[in-house]
């Protein structure tokens, strides 16, 4: 399985460095050149698909990735989680993330975020997909995991490798003290990991390409950073990864980020891989 790893897309928010159709021209490139022939796609989308989580902005998501499907154009499955910007501040909470489910069942996914903690499980490609609603509790400034939601929800599946897609990093950072926007529950999520036999972690909220192993079992810990990004972040590059997933590791691993800091550069438009390595 190929695992194409999007986070904070922020759809809504106009673009002047980077267009959708280098977007899909750059992606499926990079799918190609590490896919064998009839391989299944898993789209994660790990949250923030917009700016202002309004129900009007839902459109701009169910355009892109239907089109991101068509360019594909392999059996493929989208794995969907909001984030702290997906949340409707001027909705209810039976409501709040109205433009998420209906971008999921426009990709005929039937996810429901809106009024429920929100995890859903699907099998695809031999793989469990667990998406996990880390925002569901309405607050922008840090992020929580359901973790009785996801023992019930995979409580009496049958063994398989479990692919685990989130938006929230799980621990807050080294570096910046006044990181309180991780999981504040992230040292127990990683407690139940290998009970919950989880192969991989994705997830999105820090705008920089991640890797990290963790639990006793090394399971690979990866995030992404932006594929569009916010115009009062400075410095921060458009991104997104790449995964060879097979049988229940991950083989291959490249973030693709975009080179814009010149203009005189004549591959200034272009998404330059690196691979990941994962301590």
């Amino acid at each position: 399985m190929i695992i194409v790893q999007l986070a904070d897309l922020h759809l809504a928010i106009p673009q002047a460095n980077l267009t959708e159709e280098q977007c899909f021209a750059s992606i499926t490139e990079a799918v190609e050149s590490i896919a064998s022939a009839g391989e299944e796609v898993l789209v994660a989308i790990c949250g923030d698909l917009v700016s202002k989580g309004q129900i009007d902005q839902g459109h701009f998501v169910e355009a892109f990735l239907d089109t991101l499907r068509e360019r594909l154009q392999r059996d493929c499955r989208f794995g969907v989680v909001p984030g702290n910007h997906d949340i409707d501040t001027t909705r209810s909470t039976s409501g709040q993330f109205e433009h998420v489910d209906h971008v999921t069942q426009c990709l005929g996914e039937y996810t429901r975020y809106s009024g429920a903690e929100g995890v859903f499980v699907y099998s695809f490609g031999g793989v469990d997909i667990v998406t996990m609603n880390t925002a569901y509790h309405g607050d922008h400034t840090y992020g929580k995991a359901p973790l009785d939601s996801l023992e019930g929800a995979l409580q009496g599946r049958p063994a398989s490798p479990r692919v685990l897609i989130m938006h929230h990093h799980v621990l807050r950072s080294t570096t910046n003290r006044n990181d309180c926007s991780a999981l504040e529950n992230g040292y127990e999520l990683l407690m139940k990991a290998e009970p919950f036999q989880i192969s991989l972690v994705l997830h999105g909220h820090q705008h920089a390409a991640s890797a990290v192993r963790a639990t006793r079992h090394a399971i690979p810990v990866i995030g992404s950073g932006s594929l569009f990004t916010l115009g009062e972040l400075p410095n921060v590059n458009s991104q997104f990864n790449v995964l060879q997933f097979r049988d229940g590791e991950v083989a291959q691993a490249v973030t693709y980020r975009l080179i814009g800091d010149a203009d005189a550069r004549a591959d200034r438009q272009a998404f330059v891989p690196r691979e990941l390595h994962i301590w």
